[in-house]
């Protein structure tokens, strides 16, 4: 067992029983582990990643182990959350059970949707597939936002840092816009006969994977910033839509910088973006 396995089953072996009557104490360690999540989801994201660029077997069975060790935290962490409930009095400790949940919630479901992207690199290799130059480019670009997605959810689960929780959505959008834009751009391609139809059925489904992952961080973001601000708290939806269709400066802001960035590197004008 290597030193950060090791870490893990000392975190689950810390979610003990006797403390869920005293909840601030459970609630303590249930987030110790949730950290620990956070962690291994980065780590897997960022391996499966690396699959589509410089595949690796053994890294192939490490994206696998941890995976499993994600979904048994999932349900270690989940069933002592389910223990505490009757023994939570005070609100603070209700609200932090609420966003742990969301956050054991999250992690697991990105393990997923990394373990699908590794999945469909290895579908790709399997059958002979092959991305263009172009492709790889574009995935990588998509990529790197959404690990820096991941990344601002991560830190700002860890600290509860609310401006760093609320800088995730804008760029969460441009990674859903770059999502769709790709995707028409992959179509074309397939049209003009310049990329064969399974790889980019692959391609879609790693696009697909990457924005659900994306989706995740949004969600847990917003519940982040519902701990320090009672008026989003239990109305999340309605923030995220409300924020959309608002003239709030600090979105808007770091939404076109974020674009900027991003579309820049695809080699992508506002106009040919939307077209």
């Amino acid at each position: 067992m290597n030193s950060e396995d090791a870490a893990i089953e000392e975190s689950l072996r810390e979610l003990d029983s006797r403390l869920v009557t005293s909840a601030t104490l459970a609630l303590d360690q249930s987030q110790h582990l949730i950290h620990h999540m956070a962690d291994i989801a980065l780590q897997n994201f960022d391996a499966a990643f690396e699959q589509l660029y410089s595949y690796d077997t053994k890294r192939k069975e490490r994206i696998y182990q941890r995976e499993d060790l994600l979904d048994r935290m999932a349900d270690a962490t989940n069933r002592y959350l389910v223990e505490v409930n009757p023994h939570i009095v005070l609100d603070r400790d209700r609200q932090l059970q609420s966003v742990q949940i969301k956050a054991l919630t999250s992690f697991e479901r990105t393990g997923d949707h990394s373990m699908n992207f590794s999945k469909d690199v290895e579908h790709l290799i399997s059958h002979g597939g092959k991305f263009s130059e172009i492709a790889l480019r574009e995935i990588r670009v998509v990529g790197d936002a959404v690990r820096e997605v991941l990344r601002r959810t991560v830190e700002a689960y860890k600290t509860g840092d609310a401006e760093l929780a609320r800088s995730v959505e804008p760029l969460e959008e441009v990674v859903d816009s770059m999502a769709d834009t790709l995707t028409g751009r992959h179509i074309q391609r397939m049209t003009d006969g310049r990329c064969d139809v399974y790889s980019g059925i692959q391609f879609e489904n790693m696009l697909s994977s990457l924005e659900r992952i994306s989706d995740q961080c949004s969600s847990l973001a917003v519940h982040i910033l519902g701990l320090s601000d009672s008026h989003i708290r239990g109305q999340e939806h309605q923030y995220v839509h409300n924020l959309h269709h608002s003239n709030d400066a600090f979105f808007w802001n770091s939404y076109n910088e974020n674009y900027e960035q991003y579309y820049a590197r695809l080699g992508i004008t506002e106009k040919s973006a939307n077209a």
